[in-house]
């Protein structure tokens, strides 16, 4: 009776793979999807403030020696850039004791800029009670900001509400808000 039942299972199993195969191969192909990776379309303005501010941000990890600095940058509920300098990438996990509730919980600049994107307001600020906002006005622009700096690693979360855009920084080691939130202000709020 086993025996049975095992080659029933493996049956039904050769049978839906070979369904499954079936239906990707007769599914009509887009260009993007026969070309490879999805490409993600920025309009060409947002396209030159996200290569501006890239070469801002290097600039800045060099000179304040951040060995590695993740960075996404969200437009209105849609993760526009993602990306790592230095020696990270936006999947780097970072341990910052004052954001985790247990002993090794990491964080990625993916996940926080998924969950700034999911909560649609604060992110990681909003979850976390002691990341309280700032603000501090620049021309006709309000800037937020919630920053950790420790010497393990570091989050800043810029926030520019009118304008509909965030920036999110994760650094392994300390990070000075000021460069940084003048960088994001002159590329984006400038």
């Amino acid at each position: 009776m086993m025996i049975l039942l095992v080659l029933v299972t493996l049956a039904l199993v050769a049978v839906l793979a070979a369904y499954a195969f079936q239906a990707r191969r007769s599914a009509p192909q887009s260009d993007s999807m026969k070309a490879g990776p999805m490409k993600i379309h920025v309009d060409p303005e947002l396209q030159g403030k996200l290569q501006a501010l890239e070469t801002r941000l290097e600039s800045l990890r060099r000179e304040h020696q951040v060995p590695a600095l993740s960075v996404a940058v969200v437009k209105g509920q849609e993760v526009v850039y993602l990306k790592g300098l230095g020696t990270a990438t936006p999947d780097t996990a970072y341990s910052i004791p004052a954001m985790s509730r247990r002993a090794g919980q990491t964080w990625t600049v993916r996940d926080l800029a998924h969950l700034d994107v999911m909560t649609g307001r604060g992110g990681i600020a909003e979850s976390r009670p002691y990341l309280a906002w700032h603000a501090e006005g620049s021309g006709d622009a309000r800037l937020q900001w919630s920053s950790i700096c420790e010497k393990d690693g570091s989050l800043l979360y810029l926030k520019a509400p009118e304008k509909g855009v965030t920036l999110i920084l994760l650094a392994s080691g300390p990070v000075e808000k000021a460069p940084f939130s003048q960088a994001f202000v002159k590329t984006f709020l400038g």
